[in-house]
């Protein structure tokens, strides 16, 4: 069961790579903070430029600070948490902000939960997304409690910056998943989601800051390390086939969206072939994300017809 947390017990983990002038603004926006973490830990991972410079300016030694060979965002955070004291880990990614009250209010939050007898182990909060400056959309997904169902078919956490959890459930699995460097956070947030609840501040106190378009323009690329994700996910979670059969149908939808609104409707219907060759089509009827993306390469007359769904 969950303890009451303070600032104290709170470790704030950085990956940096390559970003040391993003670094000073991340370690700002800590300080800024109405209460301040336990420590700050920072773990370049193989920069060519000098972010230790960066956190000497500082001179506090609640920093930590390690140098390793670039071994991708999921080795640098399992650094970070190897030399991490505290028992909740907060994530904050170097080209991110936290508002000032981000840690007070889910300091506040997680204890009203324990002390209605809640299992919290993660909490998050909203998040607001700034392209080059202009604030293009807000990320605003509710959680309270288990949450292991709903991350299975997408990522159901408003960002890796707006993160506060307990840090033993992420090291009983071994951390973030460095083999991959794609969606190694959700394979952390499941392993979270099995351990206890997952809850939502329901506030934006994070910016998550992007420079140029947010979607990866190889797509075939993301395909394929997605696809990855989910036979890692189906290893270690030991799912049976019909949840790996709606992870895949949920991101071949999310897919052939994608391929549609740039316009690449051979690659669109691809996804569509993609989704029928998950086999048990009736799963359509339960996914309505799947079911409106299939009916824009099958056509509604026809897939209502196998599905029997209106």
């Amino acid at each position: 069961m969950s303890k009451e947390i303070s600032a104290a017990d709170i470790s704030v983990i950085i990956p940096i790579y390559n970003r040391a002038d993003k670094l000073r603004e991340a370690l700002n926006c800590i300080y800024k903070q109405t209460v301040l973490p336990g420590e700050i830990v920072v773990v370049d991972d193989g920069s060519k430029d000098d972010p230790e410079a960066v956190v000497k300016e500082f001179n506090d030694p609640r920093i930590k600070f390690k140098r390793q060979e670039n071994g991708g965002p999921g080795a640098a955070r399992n650094a970070a948490m190897a030399m991490a004291t505290g028992r909740i880990l907060a994530f904050l990614d170097s080209d991110d902000d936290w508002l000032p009250a981000k840690l007070e209010m889910q300091i506040a939050k997680w204890n009203e939960l324990v002390r209605e007898g809640k299992d919290c182990v993660m909490l998050d909060t909203f998040t607001s997304s700034s392209c080059n400056g202009v604030v293009k959309w807000h990320r605003k997904l509710v959680k309270t409690g288990p949450s292991f169902e709903g991350l299975i078919l997408e990522n159901t956490i408003n960002g890796t910056s707006s993160v506060i959890c307990e840090k033993d459930p992420v090291l009983q699995v071994g951390g973030f998943p460095e083999t991959y460097r794609f969606a190694e956070d959700r394979f952390v947030w499941l392993a979270l989601a099995r351990a206890g609840g997952c809850y939502t501040v329901p506030e934006i106190l994070v910016i998550k800051n992007h420079e140029g378009d947010n979607l990866t323009d190889d797509m075939e690329k993301n395909l394929q390390h997605k696809l990855e994700f989910i036979r890692h996910v189906e290893r270690e979670f030991q799912l049976p086939k019909k949840e790996v059969a709606k992870m895949k149908l949920w991101m071949f939808a999310d897919f052939l969206m994608a391929y549609r609104r740039r316009g690449n409707y051979v690659k669109s219907a691809e996804m569509g072939g993609k989704m029928w060759a998950c086999g048990d089509l009736h799963l359509l009827a339960s996914h309505p994300k799947a079911l409106a993306a299939m009916a824009l390469v099958m056509g509604r007359q026809k897939l209502l017809a196998i599905t029997g769904k209106s």
